[in-house]
């Protein structure tokens, strides 16, 4: 987008470059000042835009300031003979879009009708008034466009925020169960995933009651985020990161052997067990893997992923259980 309008104003430097060059040649001097002004804006706002020196709302702005600023000096130009009349209502309409594209509704309607209603003023000479008419007619279908297509992509934005919201844990930011079981679905429906090198593990926070009781629900709260953001923080493929509830999660580890998926698994709770909280004591977790050729139904192997988490705690914490070391 950036790089679209700065091609935009290169095309408008040039122009006002010539417009510039003309009017200096037919001596039309005020003509002159102002092409000669907003060719060496343009250009500034051309070479700043796509580097991202310039922040967006500025440039946007920048541009309606002087849109504005042209429009107003445009008007006093006409009236020394420098601009035909036919131009300022053209430009008013390209500040109408400008404003009702970039600006909020009422700031934008505001400038829009006094924009037209500077088209009225004696000095453009007697008013045409069926062409007038016919620009407020435009001026006015603009704005109907521009309040439909606010509220359209308000309506796409919220329907991804409850799309995002259905599929999403709100607290980690991790998918949900129901989006994970999904998704779940279709990674068993592909036979390459049941060589062995395909795993889901299910993981739970070593003691977090306890957390919750001492310290809190909130530092509970924290405890999670950091955990969420340890399960593929890592180069390790992680194809699925969900938060299965409470404080356990299921991660689906991806290798080419059932070992390599130990091994990210293992990695994972490092990660963990060397993660720093303020105020908190070491944080552990305990896993139970299965990889996807240990059986047929997704029930079965949450179901063995689960004994083997249970017994990863039996045996201590801070482990992993695989059908390995069981």
């Amino acid at each position: 987008m950036r790089l679209l309008f700065s091609y935009l104003l290169i095309g408008v430097t040039l122009a006002q470059g010539f417009m510039a060059h003309s009017a200096l040649h037919q001596g039309f001097t005020g003509l002159y000042a102002q092409a000669l002004v907003g060719a060496a804006l343009t250009a500034v706002l051309a070479a700043t835009l796509p580097f991202r020196q310039l922040p967006w709302t500025l440039f946007q702005g920048s541009v309606l300031i002087a849109g504005y600023l042209w429009l107003v000096t445009s008007i006093l130009l006409v009236g020394r003979g420098d601009v035909e009349a036919g131009t300022v209502a053209t430009g008013s309409l390209v500040m109408a879009t400008s404003a009702f594209m970039w600006l909020p509704p009422r700031v934008a309607i505001l400038l829009a009708a006094t924009g037209y209603a500077a088209l009225w003023l004696p000095v453009l000479g007697k008013p045409n008034v069926p062409a007038l008419l016919a620009i407020g007619v435009v001026t006015s279908q603009l704005w109907y466009l521009s309040a439909h297509g606010r509220s359209v992509q308000k309506e796409r934005i919220q329907n991804e925020l409850l799309s995002q919201m259905a599929f999403t844990d709100p607290l980690t930011g991790l998918l949900n169960r129901r989006s994970a079981v999904e998704q779940l679905k279709q990674l068993t429906l592909n036979p390459q995933n049941r060589t062995g090198g395909v795993a889901l593990v299910l993981f739970d926070i070593d003691h977090f009651k306890g957390i919750n009781d001492r310290m809190g629900h909130h530092r509970g709260d924290e405890v999670l985020v950091a955990v969420a953001g340890c399960l593929s923080e890592g180069e390790e493929q992680v194809p699925l990161a969900a938060r299965w509830g409470g404080e356990e999660f299921l991660v689906v580890c991806a290798d080419s052997s059932s070992s390599g998926a130990i091994s990210t698994a293992e990695r994972i709770l490092a990660r963990v067990r060397q993660m720093t909280l303020p105020d908190f004591p070491p944080v552990t977790m305990s896993g139970g893997l299965v990889t996807l050729n240990e059986a047929v139904a997704i029930e079965e192997l949450l179901t063995l992923a689960d004994m083997r988490m249970y017994l990863a705690k039996a045996r201590g914490r801070d482990q992993l259980v695989s059908r390995a070391s069981e």
